[in-house]
């Protein structure tokens, strides 16, 4: 790992301690950084601000299922990317709780968007989805999303493997099609 991963590695792992201690918006970036002993022009050098930092700790989450799990299979990336979302779900539950315009909620909501239109248009061969695709698209990752907090709260029981099961039993045929579920 080279210099700029640990740092930003040091950064993520002081905001996850932060927040079993406080809610994100009560987080400061000055307090960040004495506690990680980073400057704040190395802060600002990695991250946009506090937001970003959550962001980064989601995507490096998937993107690390991605290599454990191999991108062939997605259903197994998820599984193992909400495993990693249970093992550390008092910082995901935290997360979650912060509703600013840029929450990880967005963030993901984003992410999966862009994901899924992607996946769908090189399956489809098409540049853009239709409308309705579009809806459906936004639509199921709102659930997805609304049942993954409910899950890491503990108000729904599953492994993350079950959990990963049904969201893509759940998908529009069009987009279990283009992840080769259907």
């Amino acid at each position: 790992m080279n210099l700029q991963d640990r740092t930003k590695e040091l950064i993520a792992a002081t905001l996850e301690d932060m927040l079993t201690r406080m809610p994100l918006e009560k987080v400061r970036v000055g307090e960040l950084c004495a506690l990680c002993g980073a400057g704040r022009q190395t802060f600002y050098y990695h991250f946009r601000d506090k937001y970003d930092v959550v962001a980064w700790i989601f995507e490096r989450d998937y993107r690390l299922a991605e290599l454990r799990a191999g991108k062939c299979n997605a259903q197994a990336v998820v599984a193992d990317a909400l495993e990693r979302m249970w093992e550390r779900r008092a910082f995901y539950r935290e997360a979650f709780e912060d509703k600013s315009r840029y929450s990880i909620t967005a963030h993901i909501q984003d992410f999966d968007v862009t994901l899924m239109t992607a996946i769908v248009t090189e399956h489809l061969g098409v540049d853009r989805l239709t409308p309705q695709q579009t809806f459906a698209i936004k639509h199921f990752s709102h659930g997805s999303i609304g049942c993954t907090l409910e899950w890491l709260r503990g108000e729904m029981e599953a492994t993350p493997q079950e959990l990963a099961a049904w969201e893509f039993a759940s998908m529009p045929d069009f987009l279990g099609r283009a992840y080769g579920m259907a």
